[in-house]
């Protein structure tokens, strides 16, 4: 710092703790003073540096957007294909953008303007694109819905820790978005190894899925509770998924389980719209409403 300042001068740096010539002159009052964080800003932005984290960087979308509808795919398109990228700032653009796709998605699914905002932005290197991912353990049993939009995964509970429950995922095949997630369901989906442990309704509303290690539960598709809307609970204790057929209704299901008791469960109709439903087979009747027809011998037709 010089002891004396002239009227060129435009500006006044000061180190921590220094105040500079006393007294000031008239001129010296009316000249900004800035400590060593200022000079240090000043000089990265004349050399090319970063700018100062609290400066606003300039927006990346023109200011015509603002009249753009959010499902005017073509006009979205030009917007995009048009803006100046090197400025997205993803805490600040990235969930408004989100929001004009999703509406956009909505109205005629996924588009060339998708794929264009995810060209993009691998090319910005600023954002990660990824799915929500919710399954902290393995996944162990997967169905696609009957009319081919959804994919469900299931995953087992955590190592060592059966209380945390397992997940269950449902994806968006068309874009491998995940539309919903359910966690915490009790004792985890499947069983490693075994297969058909979920299976949907023809209307891909509802999905009955083994979870507990043999309980059947039924949950809605689109739901957010963990716990399932109806569950069955027939296995006579049987520690391992034991086969089922969902009806096409998602009302019931054929359950057949071949350990414990005499010969096992060979077949039974289960309603799976009445709550949670514990029933012990080996103690079944040949008049039990749920078991499949028997022949006069006791055996079944």
């Amino acid at each position: 710092m010089r002891d004396t300042v002239t009227d060129e001068t435009d500006l006044m740096f000061f180190a921590d703790g220094e105040q500079g010539p006393i007294p000031r002159t008239e001129h010296m009052l009316r000249v900004p003073e800035f400590d060593e964080v200022g000079l240090i800003g000043l000089l990265e932005r004349e050399e090319g540096g970063q700018p100062p984290a609290s400066e606003e960087p300039p927006p990346f979308l023109p200011q015509a957007a603002d009249t753009v509808a959010p499902d005017d795919d073509e006009a979205l398109y030009a917007l995009l294909e048009g803006a100046d990228w090197t400025a997205f700032t993803p805490d600040r653009d990235l969930p408004p953008l989100r929001a004009r796709l999703a509406c956009l998605e909505r109205r005629l699914g996924v588009t060339d303007t998708h794929r264009l905002a995810t060209r993009r932005l691998c090319g910005t290197g600023k954002a990660l694109l990824r799915h929500s991912y919710g399954h902290d353990a393995e996944v162990v049993g997967h169905s696609m819905s009957p009319d081919g939009r959804y994919l469900a995964t299931g995953s087992w509970y955590p190592e060592a820790d059966y209380d945390q429950g397992g997940v269950l995922q449902i994806w968006e095949v068309t874009s491998g978005r995940c539309v919903n997630t359910i966690s915490g369901i009790e004792g985890g989906v499947g069983w490693p190894d075994y297969e058909r442990t979920i299976q949907w309704s023809s209307d891909s509303s509802r999905l009955a899925v083994i979870h507990a290690m043999s309980v059947l539960g039924l949950w809605s598709a689109s739901g957010e509770d963990a716990t399932p809307l109806a569950t069955i609970s027939a296995a006579d204790g049987n520690p391992r998924p034991s086969p089922f057929a969902f009806a096409p209704d998602g009302r019931s299901v054929y359950y057949h389980c071949t350990t414990n008791g005499d010969g096992g469960l060979q077949g039974c109709v289960v309603p799976l719209d009445r709550g949670a439903l514990f029933w012990m087979p080996c103690h079944m009747t040949t008049d039990h409403p749920y078991a499949m027809a028997r022949g006069p011998s006791g055996r079944r037709a």
